[in-house]
């Protein structure tokens, strides 16, 4: 027995083509991409400390249920982005 999720384990496979069929029909189409936001024209991200709100969420192993939610606020420092710009200049330092 493996530990793999069974999804219907006391139906036959020939039986689960209603259902397969049904999850085809209501899939999104393979053209629809995700939306990017263009970084031009949004302000700069802030680097430095900065006050940060976690959501942790439990979920049961066996169901993906979400069974918990815990949310707390911390101090954390923001990094400045990894551009090729900082990563040229970086490469460029370190020689």
């Amino acid at each position: 027995m493996s530990d793999r999720l069974e999804y219907h384990p006391d139906r036959d496979i020939s039986e689960l083509v209603e259902v397969i069929s049904d999850a085809r029909r209501h899939r999104a189409p393979k053209d629809i991409v995700p939306r990017v936001t263009p970084a031009e024209g949004l302000p700069p991200l802030p680097v430095g400390p900065a006050t940060v709100v976690h959501t942790e969420v439990l979920t049961d192993y066996e169901t993906g249920v979400p069974v918990a939610v815990d949310q707390f606020t911390n101090t954390d420092w923001i990094a400045p982005a990894i551009t090729p710009e900082t990563l040229r200049t970086r490469m460029e330092n370190n020689q």
